[in-house]
């Protein structure tokens, strides 16, 4: 949408007669600019992205309200000398926060400057929770390395490739590639992040937990991603 959002306002614009003003409380965005194959090294694409959020909030001519979804580390994404996430309150009525983590300390943790950021500006938060079947993410932080001898493999910018071995020198100074050694390795496990498989029970009990212990202002509520989800867990 944000390569295209004459598309999105066309349907916003065919929208707002249908529904008239009284009966339309808002729109909610749910748009993920990092999906792009271009993501991070394009600096345009947050640029574009806001700019879509913009042309959305102005076709909506305060006829309702504007929601837009974003993940929690938006608030340590710098964008601009600041964090993306506080450029998106600016413009949103509201944020919804892909908070997904089964520990509600750890939960709260990474949403914190959020809330506090909504707090200050008059901005509801939601925090989101997640139900769905998920598989184990790896994730491999990865290091320039100069010296070829300690290199773990070689990215190729130009044919877009990434190779986790250590190739021969003749090749890296073919393709002009650029060394990097493997920092960290680490796997995220779907029970950490989702409570699908879990009795219903623990879920309540986390959303308890959640609004006994978020005292900000700016706390809306939970957003329980999906409702399939959570009707598939046990009892």
């Amino acid at each position: 949408m944000i390569d295209h959002p004459g598309i999105l306002i066309e349907k916003l614009t065919r929208l707002l007669p249908l529904v008239g003003t009284s009966g339309f409380p808002g729109l909610q965005l749910d748009i993920e600019p990092y999906l792009l194959k271009d993501f991070p090294d394009d600096d345009t694409i947050f640029d574009r992205y806001l700019a879509t959020i913009k042309q959305v909030k102005t076709s909506l001519s305060g006829k309702g309200r504007l929601s837009i979804v974003m993940p929690f580390w938006f608030a340590s994404t710098i964008h601009q000398r600041r964090p993306i996430a506080f450029t998106v309150m600016d413009e949103a009525d509201d944020v919804a926060v892909m908070s997904y983590r089964t520990d509600v300390e750890e939960l709260i943790a990474i949403s914190d400057d959020i809330l506090r950021y909504g707090t200050l500006k008059g901005v509801p938060v939601w925090l989101g929770m997640e139900t769905t079947h998920l598989l184990p993410e790896r994730h491999v932080l990865l290091k320039r390395e100069r010296n070829p001898s300690l290199a773990d493999g070689i990215l190729d910018p130009a044919r877009r490739t990434l190779t986790l071995t250590n190739p021969p020198r003749g090749e890296r100074h073919e393709t002009n590639g650029i060394g990097f050694r493997i920092h960290h390795r680490t796997t995220v496990h779907p029970e950490r992040i989702s409570f699908a498989g879990r009795p219903r029970r623990e879920v309540r009990q986390a959303i308890d937990q959640v609004f006994s212990l978020v005292r900000m202002s700016s706390f809306s509520g939970l957003l329980i991603h999906d409702l399939p989800g959570y009707q598939g867990l046990p009892e």
